[in-house]
Formats: structure tokens, sequence, C-alpha cells
């Protein structure tokens, strides 16, 4: 009977299907934030080695030119050696010119253009999370009903157990334990599939505002020409300069018709533990 008791006190309780805060951590759902800054490493680096390749043709012209000129100096007149030398300093000084348009602090190859973004946040300010989370407070609150139906019941058959106790024949007290050993391992077992049905029905309508916030991610990034843009509400990267990097959230909330307010908190699903 103690034992009966405890079980009633400790695994019926009601619980509650409560709301989390969630951390959005998919980044390749919403981009591909490390592979595009591998990828973007790797792009600049074979941009660098082909602007450097050029440069170097340019200042080897010079050396030859230099070299020529040193071993025909002797035997060139003044004017000569002066309209050769002017001719080498023109191109040493030409080559100097385009190495800086490649390598210089608003070169070419500094030109490309990397972006930043918190998917998390962009996305917690979307009109669409505002309705997901109405319909997810509406279908834990189904669930939750259910699970207090079934814990009502075995309140009540347990209440009427207790009562009828000493009157009981040992089979029929048999029977009524049985019974209510049945609700409990009903109720453990709703639970569990209740949780499972939270989760899915909330992946299930978090997917396609996932969807509409990539593709405004992707139309922004692509009409700015940028070359990488890195997630950072995921942690992702261990280090950047965040001041060299371009904010496109305010781009993106613009094109999904977003006006700063407020965020909502994401939130969700998680079952109760029993207790």
């Amino acid at each position: 009977m103690k034992r009966l008791i405890l079980i009633a006190v400790f695994v019926l309780t009601t619980g509650t299907l409560a709301a989390q805060n969630y951390i959005i951590v998919n980044s390749e759902k919403v981009f591909k934030s490390i592979d595009a800054y591998n990828t973007a490493l790797s792009t600049l680096d074979k941009l660098a080695e082909q602007y450097q390749d050029m440069v170097d043709a340019k200042f080897a012209e010079v050396e030859t030119l230099y070299n020529n000129y040193m071993n025909q100096k002797a035997s060139l007149t003044a004017a000569t050696r002066q309209t050769r030398e002017n001719d080498i300093l023109a191109k040493e000084k030409a080559a100097q010119e385009y190495q800086e348009t490649l390598f210089g602090n608003d070169g070419t190859l500094f030109a490309q253009k990397f972006g930043r973004i918190n998917t998390q946040e962009v996305i917690s300010v979307m009109p669409e999370m505002k309705e997901m989370q109405t319909n997810i407070e509406a279908y834990s609150k189904d669930l939750q009903e259910s699970m207090e139906n079934i814990v009502v019941e075995y309140n009540n058959k347990y209440q009427e157990f207790n009562k009828n106790f000493s009157t009981m024949s040992d089979a029929v007290r048999q029977l009524k334990e049985k019974e209510l050993n049945d609700l409990i391992q009903r109720r453990n077992d709703f639970e569990q599939v209740a949780q499972q049905d939270l989760q899915k029905r909330y992946n299930e309508l978090l997917a396609p505002i996932i969807d509409k916030a990539k593709a405004a991610i992707d139309k922004v990034a692509t009409a700015g020409s940028y070359l990488a843009v890195f997630d950072t509400s995921t942690g992702s990267l261990a280090y950047f300069d965040e001041a060299m990097l371009t904010d496109l959230a305010p781009a993106v909330k613009k094109e999904l018709g977003i006006t700063d307010a407020p965020a909502a908190t994401p939130a969700a699903p998680a079952a109760p533990a029993a207790k």
C-alpha cells in the first residue's frame, strides 16, 4: 500500500508542457557559414596568388630592363643612358602602382566583400514567429489537457480505492491496484508521445520560416556581391573583426518587410518531467 501511495505522489503529478528558450543552431539550414568561410579563404588565397603572379611579372620585366641596361651601360651615350634609366624608373613606378591597385587597402583583393548576420535575431522578429508561437501554445495546451484528464481519472480512482480499501476482497484490491498502475503507465506513455509530437510540430512550423529567412539572406548577399556571409549567432567562427564585416541584418529585415520592434523570443516545446 505504501508503494502505491508513493507512486501517486511522485509519479502522477499533472506536469506542464512548458515552452523554453530556443536557439537556432542549424547554420547549414540558414546558410553554410563555416563552409562559406573556408571557401572564401580558399578563393582569396587563389586570387592573391594570381595577383601576385601578375605583379611579379611586372617587376620581372623591370629587372630584365635593368640588367640589360647595366650590361650595355658602358657602350651607351649619356643621352641614351638617361632615356633608358627614365624608362626603367617609369616601369618600376608603374609596377608599384599596379601592385597597390591589387593589394593596397583600397585594392581589388580587399574589395572582396564579407558580410555578417545574426540569423537568430532576424528570425525572432519575423511576423511568422508570433503566429508559430501562438500555434505551438495552443497545441501544447491541448496535449496538457489530455494529460490532466488522465491524472484526474487516476486521482478519482485512487481516492475511491483508498476509501474502500478496508472492505475490499483481495481479488478486488488486486484488480484496482492494477487499474491504478495501468493509469500510471498510460500517463507516462502519453508524456513521451506528447513530447515527440510537440517537437515534430515545432520543427514543421519552423522549417518554412528558416527557409524564408535563408532566401532573403541569399537575395541580399547576391545583390550585394558578397563573397561570404557569416552567422554570428552560431559561434561557428573562432575570431573575426566585426568592424570589417558589413551587417546584413537591416537589409534582410527590409527584404522581409520587418520594421524595428521588440523581438519575440522563439520558444521550443518541452514535455514535463515525471515527478
